[in-house]
């Protein structure tokens, strides 16, 4: 079975991605953001560089058809993200003695979205819950019902493009 992110829709998810990433760079130009490679199943997504050293571990996401103000107002500021990816990411930052940053691109507002979301010691800075819920399984569609992690955006820091970034 092949990895999402090589279907046609997993490389758009990946395009989206990168059109995010960009909104981040833009405003800090002294960061490099590293990409693990797409095609393998990789641990965590990348890992912003600084000055030649690794900075920060980075979780990051996509979502469709959902705006600022909806993650404001109907998700209650909280980024769903799979509970075993956001433990596994930030067990490889406390390896490498970094944080973990989680950056959330919404593609309909072109708006990235981004939130320290552990310490470089693994523990959680950010108020989270967890819950066993059911959601779309992958960027192609199903389902799977999974512990899932719902992270407080309410303080995240807002990119968009032609504007200076913003604390909410």
């Amino acid at each position: 079975m092949g990895l999402d992110i090589l279907t046609e829709r997993g490389q758009q998810t990946l395009a989206d991605l990168e059109a995010g990433v960009q909104l981040f760079l833009a405003k800090n130009p002294k960061f490099n953001y590293v990409a693990t490679p797409p095609g393998k199943p990789a641990a965590v997504d990348a890992v912003l560089t600084k000055k030649g050293e690794v900075f920060a571990v980075v979780e990051t996401k996509c979502r469709y058809s959902m705006s600022l103000l909806q993650l404001r107002g109907r998700f209650n500021n909280e980024w769903l993200v799979t509970m075993s990816k956001l433990t596994t990411a930030a067990d490889v930052a406390r390896n490498m003695c970094v944080p973990l940053y989680g950056f959330l691109y919404l593609v309909d507002d072109d708006v990235l979205c981004t939130q320290r979301i552990a310490e470089a010691d693994g523990t959680f800075c950010v108020p989270l819950r967890c819950d066993v819920t059911t959601t779309q399984a992958t960027c192609n569609g199903g389902s799977a019902s999974r512990a899932n992690a719902y992270i407080d955006m309410s303080k995240c820091t807002v990119f968009e493009n032609g504007s200076r970034p913003r604390r909410n």
